[in-house]
């Protein structure tokens, strides 16, 4: 074959190539979804819980008094007996002894409000000697009432979780006690038996305690456990319902961000070197029609 013979060869396969009917869209129907907000984001559906210790059974409540001038302790949180559970007919429900608020925080973090307090879970402070304990101080936004929830597996529809500080250390039950009364302290994650804690769902958070990455509505929309899994499609592109976008993310942190976002409904993931140098993260408020795509992959958010 001649020299021009190869070349005009060459350009009718670009031209039938380009000429082609584009490949139709996959199904958003992936083999295997993957849980993401587990280590990203906000977990744990903010709301009402029982935090129960896995070991004992028991719940997290409030121990001791708040008389400082007679030198006796902050209240703390200690392990109490579980109160049964409100009976669903007859809303609204009351915060009850042995509950415990989870707020969302700014950055993954939360806040946790016991019954009969008005304060918030707090790593005790001015402590020297000794791991220090869980008090319950007046909410101020400290760094010490901030936590974050690790979830371990998943058991019968609850989460099972470790309650980090913000040192990265554990809230555990000294010495794994499984008696009433044992209090909580931060210690060293290791993996004990008193540092796993079953959240038990009571109801959605109260409107008056909501901030800014509280998207309450949509969690308490979704069910107890508050899981949200974000099923991902390679090869798909949603033209359109776009809010917000950012760029140099990974497809995990692009799912993730779309996730912990109540308005959230799917995202397109453009690769790099495609609409500039880094990835873009395309967040959408509603899933448009799929379009095949292999530069992009998408994803939607499934309850």
């Amino acid at each position: 074959m001649s020299q021009s013979a190869r070349f005009l060869g060459v350009i009718l396969t670009i031209l039938t190539a380009t000429m082609a009917p584009p490949a139709a869209a996959q199904a958003l129907n992936p083999s295997g979804e993957r849980l993401v907000r587990s280590g990203t984001g906000h977990p744990v559906a903010p709301g009402v819980y029982r935090i129960e210790a896995k070991n004992s059974g028991l719940c997290l409540g409030v121990a001791g008094v708040s008389l400082p001038k007679a030198k006796i302790r902050e209240p703390y949180l200690a392990q109490i007996p579980c109160l049964p559970n409100t009976p669903p007919e007859s809303p609204p429900h009351v915060f009850r002894i042995g509950e415990v608020e989870i707020v969302a925080e700014p950055h993954g973090a939360y806040r946790l409000i016991p019954a009969s307090s008005s304060g918030c879970a707090t790593v005790a402070r001015g402590v020297v000697i000794g791991p220090p304990s869980i008090d319950v101080l007046s909410c101020a936004g400290a760094d010490d009432q901030r936590f974050q929830l690790r979830v371990l597996e998943i058991s019968d529809g609850d989460p099972i979780v470790e309650i980090h500080a913000n040192n990265g250390e554990c809230v555990a039950v000294r010495e794994d006690a499984t008696g009433v009364g044992a209090e909580l302290i931060r210690w060293a994650c290791n993996g004990h038996a008193g540092e796993s804690f079953r959240l038990r769902f009571v109801s959605p958070p109260y409107a008056d305690r909501s901030v800014a990455a509280q998207a309450a509505d949509w969690y308490a929309a979704r069910g107890p456990a508050g899981m949200i899994s974000v099923s991902e499609t390679p090869g798909v592109n949603f033209y359109g319902s776009d809010y917000d976008s950012a760029t140099g993310l990974s497809l995990n942190d692009c799912k993730a961000r779309c996730a912990d976002q109540s308005q959230c409904r799917a995202v397109s993931f453009v690769r790099e070197r495609v609409q500039g140098p880094a990835t873009v993260c395309w967040l959408k408020n509603a899933v448009p029609p799929a379009n095949a795509d292999a530069n992009v992959s998408s994803a939607i958010v499934r309850p």
